[in-house]
């Protein structure tokens, strides 16, 4: 047996066994951009008198998240003919990676959600507002770990033998975005102010279009930097349903006259929370006329499984505080228990009075 042999036949061994197990792939990463992100589809909204006349976007991200973050080693052994290690820990991209010019894109992406939206409508009663926000996280982020020992085992001449056991666990990768925005007039003045977020989350993917798995499809920076884009599309598109509820009170283009509508809308979240339930009832026979799930898409209005009025009309437009109030106080006159419990934009529905049967447990009728 020669012992520089072996040594280098070892060591050549523990270099590919180390290049395949930190490959993810093959060239540099790619660079991102904001006005490619996938916009959810399922923001839909009813066209008001109003402009976004100027977007202002800056960027107040924290100098830690531009920071690139890899797996630390745990530990590293070396005894001779023995060779062992662990790493373990987080993955995020350098922050350069996501965004070339991250202001004028998602300024750019933000103008192309209110278009599809159509929540805007120029005209010249149309009142003109600006629209300011600040981009405070964006990074695409996951967890692994990878371990690697590699053993001469011993043997004469050519029959010398080098094993090695590689491994390596990674967890799905997610997208992270937040902003804060402020919504304003012509003359400066606030007519509202939200932190929104949004995300890349796999259990999500097939609405936004997305890959569940990109992983597999490339770098491992590839993957990460590609949630946080789809991130940044979903922070878009709840910005756009935030500013929605801020101009609810401004003048809708077509109008929905809530005295005359023969049908109203009740929904509810279930127990986990990811789904929302919205039923259409006749106002004026208490008869369901349908009753549809779906994934829910904006903030939670009512603890799980409390019935509430809609205030979305069953997604067709957002009613103004008038509209609502109206709604509800024909509602009453109709006989139904309609009651403001902890929300003035959610009167939560407890059925028709003096009706026994129930739905499902679910309340929609009471025995009061």
């Amino acid at each position: 047996m020669k012992p520089c042999k072996t040594v280098s036949g070892i060591l050549i061994l523990l270099a590919v066994s180390i290049g395949l197990l930190l490959a993810s792939g093959c060239g540099g990463p790619i660079q991102r951009s904001l006005t490619m992100a996938p916009l959810d589809k399922r923001v839909r909204t009813f066209p008001r008198k109003i402009t976004i006349d100027r977007i202002d976007v800056v960027d107040v991200r924290p100098k830690c998240e531009f920071e690139e973050l890899t797996p630390d080693f745990k530990y590293v052994l070396f005894l001779g003919i023995w060779y062992q290690h662990l790493r373990e820990g987080t993955i995020r991209p350098e922050g350069e990676l996501y965004s070339m010019d991250p202001t004028g894109e998602m300024r750019q992406l933000l103008q192309t959600s209110f278009q599809k939206a159509k929540l805007t409508k120029a005209g010249k009663d149309s009142a003109k507002l600006n629209l300011k926000v600040e981009l405070h996280h964006l990074y695409g982020i996951t967890h692994a770990s990878e371990f690697l020992m590699v053993a001469y085992g011993g043997g004469q001449g050519s029959n010398t033998k080098t094993t090695s056991t590689m491994g390596r666990r990674t967890f799905a990768p997610y997208g992270y975005a937040s902003a804060r925005i402020v919504l304003s007039d012509q003359n400066g003045k606030t007519i509202g102010s939200r932190y929104v977020i949004g995300q890349f989350d796999p259990n999500l993917a097939d609405l936004l279009g997305v890959s569940a798995n990109p992983i597999a499809a490339g770098m491992m920076t590839d993957s990460l930097t590609g949630a946080a884009v789809t991130a940044a599309g979903n922070l878009a598109g709840n910005i756009v349903r935030a500013v929605e509820v801020m101009v609810s009170n401004y003048p809708q283009t077509r109008p929905l006259d809530t005295r005359a509508c023969s049908t109203f809308y009740i929904k509810r979240t279930t127990d986990n929370g990811l789904f929302s339930e919205v039923a259409a009832i006749n106002i004026d026979s208490g008869e369901i006329v349908s009753d549809t799930i779906q994934r829910r898409w904006m903030e939670p209005y009512s603890a799980p499984n409390e019935w509430v009025v809609d205030i979305y009309h069953g997604g067709q437009q957002r009613l103004t505080d008038e509209q609502y109030r109206k709604l509800v106080n024909r509602l009453l006159k109709k006989g139904y228990d309609v009651r403001f419990v902890t929300d003035l934009n959610n009167a939560h529905f407890f059925g028709k009075k003096g009706a026994n049967k129930t739905r499902g447990g679910s309340g929609f009728v009471s025995s009061n």
